[in-house]
């Protein structure tokens, strides 16, 4: 097997299944207490490589958690009412649907959304965005990292300028895939949305940053204090804590390795004509996003699964449903033979030289047809 779709979930660590089982860290016994302890070490391992304060991580089920409850949590109260008096929201038209859809629910209350395009080479204008933000903006919601194109967006840069715009608007990013890859800076962030999943760690855990206050999603036993109640998923979160530190200390070889990957790939360009959606040069090493003139995207994934080789045609949240997609906004002549190809740590030249040639004979193939 050849796993190329990285962005979609990752394989856990190996090392993760050589540790000790954790219990619920609410009891009061020794093992709900020390299950308790590996939590507040996994939040403060979690704050150093986000540097930002352990108080301020709240721990989810995940990035779509997250980035419900920022926005939800953030604009409305206790009855579902919008909180404030600012009833703009902005975002862009290519964010993951966790966020799309908070902002139609949000719609449905009274709250005007403003949907910003993303220009052929997915990236956003920010004089556009710029032009949208005034005091009666409640929330600007933007990916740090594009789960479809790898797409940078200047969250630090955009942010500082948003502030200083509009000093009381909230700033919410969904790092689900920059955490752990790229480095961050939340400086001027209000909330920022993570997972474990996308950098080796279980599924079924993530964080959110949170600087300012929420309305919980989640009612019940006042764990997290009351910010986020149930149990808390002791030993998710130390793997993700772990895993996070593993991708910490080796940061700059994994990102030197995902580079020349993608650079490997790409040299498939003067043979099959693909085109690839870059950003202008700003984006993740770890996701490429290419489209193959005269192919359809679903069916090389369907020729490349066929003998073992594992990419995606858009994002997996996505993938599954009759729409047209997020490339069709951002490129429509791209839209039709797109493919994403995502790379883990563990990702070998040999694999991708094997994904290259399958790609050339497949695409030659479909042409001839």
């Amino acid at each position: 097997m050849i796993y190329l779709d990285n962005a979609a979930t990752t394989a856990p660590l190996l090392e993760l299944r050589d540790l000790p089982p954790l219990y619920n860290p609410s009891s009061l016994h020794g093992a709900g207490l020390a299950a308790e302890e590996a939590v507040k070490a996994a939040s403060r391992t979690l704050a150093e490589i986000l540097r930002v304060s352990p108080e301020e991580l709240i721990f989810t089920s995940g990035a779509t958690e997250s980035n419900n409850t920022a926005i939800l949590g953030a604009l409305t109260g206790e009855t579902g009412a919008p909180r404030g008096k600012a009833r703009e929201i902005i975002t862009t038209e290519i964010e993951h649907p966790s966020v799309t859809e908070c902002f139609h629910n949000l719609e449905k209350r009274g709250f005007k959304g403003v949907y910003l395009k993303a220009d052929e080479t997915g990236r956003i204008s920010r004089d556009e965005l710029l032009s949208a933000v005034s005091p009666q903006t409640a929330l600007v919601s933007l990916f740090y990292v594009h789960n479809e194109t790898g797409v940078i967006n200047d969250i630090p840069g955009l942010a500082a300028e948003i502030k200083a715009e509009s000093p009381e608007t909230l700033i919410h990013t969904d790092a689900a895939q920059a955490f752990g890859k790229i480095s961050l800076n939340l400086k001027n962030v209000d909330f920022a949305s993570f997972c474990a999943h996308k950098i080796h760690g279980g599924k079924g855990a993530g964080g959110l940053l949170a600087r300012k206050a929420l309305t919980p999603l989640m009612l019940g036993g006042g764990q997290q204090n009351g910010r986020r109640s149930g149990t808390v998923n002791a030993e998710s979160i130390r793997d993700m804590a772990f895993a996070a530190d593993f991708f910490h200390n080796h940061y700059e070889k994994f990102l030197e390795r995902a580079e020349s990957l993608r650079k490997n790939i790409l040299q498939v360009q003067e043979k099959s004509g693909i085109t690839v959606i870059d950003g202008g040069g700003r984006r993740s090493p770890y996701i490429l996003s290419l489209s193959v003139p005269g192919a359809r995207g679903e069916v090389l994934l369907n020729a490349l699964s066929a003998e073992g080789i594992y990419v995606s045609a858009g994002s997996a949240c996505n993938s599954r449903r009759q729409k047209a997609g997020v490339i069709r906004k951002i490129n429509p002549r791209a839209a039709e033979g797109s493919l994403r190809v995502s790379f883990a740590y563990s990702t070998t030249p040999e694999e991708c030289e094997a994904f290259k040639e399958a790609l050339l004979r497949h695409t030659s193939s479909l042409r001839r047809n």
